[in-house]
């Protein structure tokens, strides 16, 4: 794990069992995260991040990172998304040259890896490059729509709540005219010999709810249960006061986006409030468990890794 501060802030580096130690340095700086990848063991570095911190707000950038706290990361990036528009510097990082823009400004992006989380703020005129190859790519529209083309020349437009998928190695690109806010989930490709994936196009409200026995969430899917896909997105909804009925611990890795909403997330023995626009990552075997707060619906979007053997 590593963190390059620049400026009057020195770099450190902290490793931890789990994740992710964030810093919170003064002004606009670069932030490089890593996460390991349970399948291969490494940790590589993909992301690096412009982000306006305010050093006064401890809950910009916050990880349990203590000796009793060693098997998950909080990060809490409060994305106002009229916030992030003012957010832009002279340089933006990705993991591959991934979006290009006539504006004068580059996009705000931040990514962690493996799986990447990427709310990623489109100016407009921009458009994307591919991620690395191997990788696989899920896209998530929150604000704006973008349009996903592939090399054929067939096009599709991406509303708000729609989402794709697009398996490693497709040659495709993502454009949009206006500004737009999308989550970007991208790992690399765990092959299962003669099962192969494909790309998927959809929107949530297009999802049938699944039953949930002993729980009172409700659930979607967004792609398919089958043996090809080596990953899921849940989209869970709580009503206020709503909560899990159990505490969770499963050797799946979580990376989830608070969309609506505010609740608390326990994470081990820590308990810790969100608000949309939060987001965190959670290692395998953590006990974890969620509870809706607030006059409004919670609802997050949840990275889980499944139909592969995690050792």
């Amino acid at each position: 794990m590593r963190h390059q501060c620049n400026g009057d802030v020195a770099r450190t580096t902290e490793q931890t069992t789990g994740g992710v130690v964030a810093c919170a340095p003064p002004s606009l700086r670069t932030l490089s995260l890593a996460f390991p990848n349970p399948h291969s063991g490494d940790a590589v570095t993909l992301c690096k991040t412009l982000l306006k911190i305010n050093p006064r707000n401890p809950r910009m950038l916050r990880s349990a990172s203590d000796s009793s706290r060693p098997f998950h990361a909080l990060l809490l990036f409060l994305l106002r998304w009229a916030a992030v528009e003012l957010a832009f510097g002279e340089e933006g990082f990705c993991s591959a040259s991934l979006f290009t823009t006539d504006s004068n400004s580059q996009p705000l992006y931040w990514k962690v890896t493996n799986p990447t989380l990427s709310p990623t703020h489109l100016q407009e005129n921009s458009k994307s490059g591919l991620p690395p190859k191997d990788v696989e790519r899920f896209v998530f529209v929150i604000q704006g729509s973008a349009v996903l083309s592939n090399n054929s020349g067939i096009s599709h437009k991406l509303p708000v709540d729609s989402y794709a998928y697009l398996p490693a190695n497709v040659e495709h690109t993502l454009k949009c005219d206006k500004t737009a806010t999308l989550i970007i989930f991208e790992r690399r490709y765990v092959i299962l010999e003669d099962h192969y994936p494909e790309q998927i196009i959809g929107s949530t409200d297009k999802q049938p709810l699944l039953e949930t026995p002993g729980e009172v969430f409700e659930l979607r899917k967004l792609l398919p249960t089958s043996a090809p896909y080596d990953f899921n997105i849940h989209i869970m909804d709580f009503q206020p006061g709503e909560y899990l009925n159990v505490k969770e611990v499963h050797y799946n890795q979580h990376g989830l986006l608070l969309l609506e909403g505010q609740g608390i997330y326990r994470l081990g023995d820590s308990w810790y409030p969100i608000q949309a626009g939060d987001a965190i990552w959670m290692a395998p075997f953590v006990p974890q468990w969620y509870a809706a707060l607030g006059k409004t619906r919670s609802r997050y979007l949840l990275y889980k890794d499944v139909n592969r053997n995690p050792l």
